[in-house]
């Protein structure tokens, strides 16, 4: 099943929000912004405002495919990483909005991300 699947059987209530997390979390999700290619520590990645909370938002992509022309124009750059690192990475009050516009649409607000991280954490120990 592919992460897309996966995420919209989630919004369906086919899966639950953990098997959502479990698929994400080995998965590659792009993030766009500017930076250069060869120096990930440059990379600069795009926050959008959470038109339903006001939060700012980091921007993944489940696939390059989804990248509306807009962001690529606009953020050239793609880092390819995995949903741990994406998640993991987050600090402070930003969330996570995975393909912002196009379909399926999943975000993680703010508060969500730590807890994300430490139940990932949690689950992980409990499966070695």
């Amino acid at each position: 099943m592919s992460i897309d699947e996966l995420i919209q059987r989630a919004k369906d209530g086919d899966a639950s929000n953990l098997e959502m997390i479990r698929g994400l979390w080995p998965a590659t999700l792009y993030l766009v912004g500017r930076g250069e290619t060869d120096d990930p520590a440059s990379f600069e990645p795009v926050v959008l405002k959470s038109p339903s909370t006001g939060e700012q938002l980091f921007v993944a992509y489940t696939s390059v495919d989804k990248i509306a022309p807009s962001f690529a124009q606009a953020a050239p750059t793609t880092l390819a990483l995995t949903g741990a690192a994406v998640f993991t990475s987050i600090r402070g009050d930003y969330g996570l909005v995975i393909n912002p516009d196009a379909e399926p649409t999943v975000e993680f607000n703010g508060p969500g991300v730590p807890r994300i991280v430490a139940a990932m954490a949690e689950d992980a120990e409990t499966t070695e």
